[in-house]
Order: structure tokens, then sequence, then C-alpha cells
């Protein structure tokens, strides 16, 4: 699968540095409007370490524009790694080029954009998947347990 990589803030990078583990996956594309993390010379913050990671992107074609990395060709699927308020504009504009959509969390910031992006992803035949894994994450978990239990009573 040829995928293909928009937004390379701290989350970007981190899906990138998995991506290129990955056995049968080619990353086939990077793509950011700011020159600095499109080049990943930025200094990124978070909760990642991003340091001895021993992966290299010196290979990979390069986009500051969106429409042209998804015209280029060769690409099966997305991450999208962007702010909020981007999610659906550019999650609809892969789809409709024919791309499967990895989308970060929250899907959208409204309920109609959520399903705008649902419909373009059916209306594509294509997957939509967003990654909403906090739910996974322990001290939810264990909310989540307190909450069915009823020890605390109705939550």
């Amino acid at each position: 699968m040829n995928v293909g990589v928009c937004g390379l803030g701290m989350m970007g990078r981190a899906h990138l540095a998995n991506l290129l583990r990955m056995k049968n996956v080619t990353v086939a594309a990077l793509c950011d409007a700011d020159p600095r993390r499109l080049n990943l010379s930025a200094d990124v913050r978070g909760n990642i370490n991003f340091e001895n990671v021993g992966f290299s992107v010196r290979d990979i074609p390069r986009f500051a524009d969106f429409d042209q990395m998804l015209e280029r060709g060769g690409i099966d699927a997305m991450v999208l790694a962007l702010p909020t308020h981007l999610h659906a504009e550019f999650s609809v504009r892969a789809l409709r080029a024919g791309k499967h959509v990895f989308c970060e969390k929250p899907i959208a910031l409204t309920v109609a954009d959520a399903e705008r992006m649902c419909s373009a992803a059916s209306d594509a035949r294509r997957v939509l998947f967003v990654g909403h894994v906090l739910r996974f994450f322990p001290a939810y978990r264990e909310m989540h347990r307190l909450i069915t239990s009823g020890c605390y009573g109705r939550v």
C-alpha cells in the first residue's frame, strides 16, 4: 500500500515513523504547507521522542500543495494529521480523489462536518478511519470500569 502523510507536526511524524517500519507499506509522499516541517527540520514538541528513530525520508517526494500531491497518483491512502478545523475539508478532498483516509482525532468540529466526511467515504467507496484511541488508554479503561461497576452510584 502506498501512503501519503499530510501534516508533519508531532502526530504526523509519529505516524510517519510507524509507517516506515511497516512491511508492505511504502510512504509515497509527504505534505505540509510549512517548509520547515516538510523538511522535518522544525522542532516539534509533544509526548513522543523522535531522537534516534532510525528512518530516512530523503527519497520521499514532498509537496507543499495537497491537491498536487493527490494528482501525482500512486497513493492508495492518506494519513491526515492536521489541525482539527481542517479534518473535514482535507478528508473529503482525499476521499473524492479515491484515497482511503486515516484522520487524526477528533473527527471534526461539528456533527455536520463529520457526517459530510462519512458521506464522502460512502460515495467514494473508500475507508474513513478516525484515530480515536483514548478509550484504549489505561486511565480511560479504568474510568469505564468504575462507572460501569456502579461503585460510585449512577454517573
